[in-house]
Parts: structure tokens; sequence; C-alpha cells
């Protein structure tokens, strides 16, 4: 076993060493390729109050708020003085939601992510006992079924147009819920790397991809038309 820095002997555990110079370096890499996009800041990934804080002065005027893993872990960047949150996944953890039902009273700026009707009665009960307004996103699966292989996340039920179409007729209108967003995780795409040991495996990994993003962009290009036609019912 390595021996531990004699600068660290001393710590009382748990602690966290982090090299400032190499975040830095991080943080100008993702500045340079999102061209002229927001950055959203996965919370998931980044366990300290004190490097999201210091992230968000780096990122400056291109900051668009947090993306993050749990009610309760919203709740409490909340009461950490935090705001504009995306939550990543659907939740109903009901004590957690009910918190940020209250938050959003307060002002705060928290968005669920939803991909079931189920979901969106969960958080239309706790927006009318809280009497607030909640802001939802949807979660649309942009992965490719093909007749032997699944390529992509199992994410969400809503695959396309129709099947959003359908979701968002289930859901509105409504005072106490509305929609801001939509999101498709292209994981396949972004999340898999395309240059494996194997690289007869890699070049099948790159086809896939290259079909994927034409996929993708078309099923998203189709639920958007969609959206924008029925704007009187969103908040897009």
């Amino acid at each position: 076993m390595k021996k531990m820095p004699a600068v660290f002997q001393t710590f009382e555990h748990p602690y966290a060493w982090l090299d400032l110079d190499a975040l830095d370096a991080n943080i100008r890499t993702m500045i340079a390729g999102s061209g002229d996009k927001d950055i959203r800041i996965a919370t998931k990934s980044i366990r300290s109050t004190d490097v999201l804080r210091y992230i968000e002065r780096a990122v400056d005027q291109r900051f668009a708020g947090w993306m993050t893993f749990t009610a309760a872990e919203t709740a409490y960047l909340c009461e950490q003085g935090f705001d504009h949150f995306l939550l990543g996944y659907p939740t109903l953890e009901e004590k957690s939601v009910r918190q940020l039902m209250r938050w959003i009273h307060q002002g705060k700026d928290i968005t669920f992510m939803v991909d079931a009707v189920e979901q969106v009665d969960f958080l239309k009960r706790l927006a009318e006992e809280e009497d607030v307004a909640a802001a939802l996103c949807m979660d649309l699966n942009v992965s490719q079924q093909y007749p032997s292989l699944y390529f992509g996340t199992r994410r969400s039920a809503l695959t396309n147009a129709k099947d959003t179409a359908r979701f968002i007729d289930a859901i509105l209108p409504s005072p106490y819920i509305y929609v801001v967003g939509l999101m498709g995780y292209d994981a396949q795409i972004a999340g898999v790397g395309d240059r494996p040991a194997n690289k007869a495996t890699g070049t099948v990994i790159r086809r896939l991809q290259q079909r994927a993003k034409k996929e993708v962009q078309k099923r998203r290009q189709k639920v958007v038309r969609y959206i924008e036609k029925n704007k009187d019912r969103c908040a897009l």
C-alpha cells in the first residue's frame, strides 16, 4: 500500500483533497466545448457544496443551474442557499418533495422530471396541498430498439411524439403543474466509448452511434413540433 503523504496524516477523516489546477483545466475544457450553450452542472458527480460554488463562479454568465440527483439532496441544497434546480430523475419521495413545494412557495426555481402520469398525479396532489405551481420536464426516451439489441438507456416510456401527445393530454391543463422543458438523454451516443480494445466491436458501436444520431434528432424534432403547436397548454 502506498504511504499517505505526510501533509494528510494529521487530517481528521473524512476529508477530500482537490487539485484546483486540474479542476480549472476541466472547467476551461467544458466551457470551450459547449459552444454558445449555457451549462447546467450535475451535482451527482460533485459531492461538495464548496466545489459547487467554485464551479458556479468559474462558469459565471454561462451558468444555467443544477441538475440534482434526489429530492432530499435538492431540499438540502435549497437550505444551503442554492437555486435553479432540475431534478435529473422522477421522484416519489413525499416528505422531501413536499419540502421542495414549500421552497417553491418561497421563490425557489425547481423543475421536476416526469415520464409517467402517476408521477404527475403525485406532484399535482402535493402542489395543490401546498398551493403552488410545479414546473415539469418531460423525459423522452431516445434509445433505439432493434430486433436483437436495445441501444441506449431504459429511462422512459415516452418514446415518440404520439406518446408525448397522450402524456400531455393526460396531465394538462392544471393550475398546479405546467411543462417547461423536454429532455432526451442520448447515453448511447454521449456515454458509450467508441474505441474499445476489440476493433470489430468499436466499428459496430460507431456505426450504431451514427445511425442513432439521426434517429434521435428526428424523434426530438417531432416532439418539439407537437409541443410548439400546443404552447397554450405548456410554458415552452
